[in-house]
């Protein structure tokens, strides 16, 4: 989990600026992070992880931005999403816990939506959670 959500997130996010700027292209780094306070002891490496995608996103913005580079950064924060990680029913949705949960879509239209935005504008970022949810 450290390794796929902070290391891989580190050096993928290292070659890419590289890259960008090797180009003098335009460019969008969009993380994904999450939203939650739960912290049980089965979630305690994950939320770690996380917690670690923001900072170094923050962290990332403010090294582009000193830079003047061209490249937006955003942090997508969902809440819980219906993914594997949860328990399923035959029609795959999740059936662990009342939480009502977002869907693979959600996400990823809030990507597109970040990708949307006019050049003028850094989404800095978004936070995800169900409608109706606390």
């Amino acid at each position: 989990m450290i390794s796929t959500n902070v290391i891989g997130l580190s050096m993928c996010t290292r070659e890419a600026v590289q890259d960008m700027t090797r180009r003098n292209t335009n460019g969008h780094i969009i993380n994904i992070g999450h939203h939650s306070t739960a912290t049980g002891p089965s979630e305690a490496f994950y939320a770690a992880s996380k917690a670690a995608v923001c900072s170094l996103t923050a962290g990332l913005r403010a090294e582009i931005a000193e830079k003047k580079l061209p490249i937006r950064v955003s942090l997508i924060s969902p809440s819980a999403v219906n993914t594997e990680f949860f328990s399923t029913d035959e029609d795959g949705k999740a059936t662990n816990g009342k939480q009502a949960k977002l869907e693979a879509q959600d996400v990823a239209a809030a990507v597109v939506w970040c990708l949307a935005a006019p050049p003028s504008v850094d989404v800095s970022e978004v936070v995800l959670q169900p409608t109706g949810s606390r």
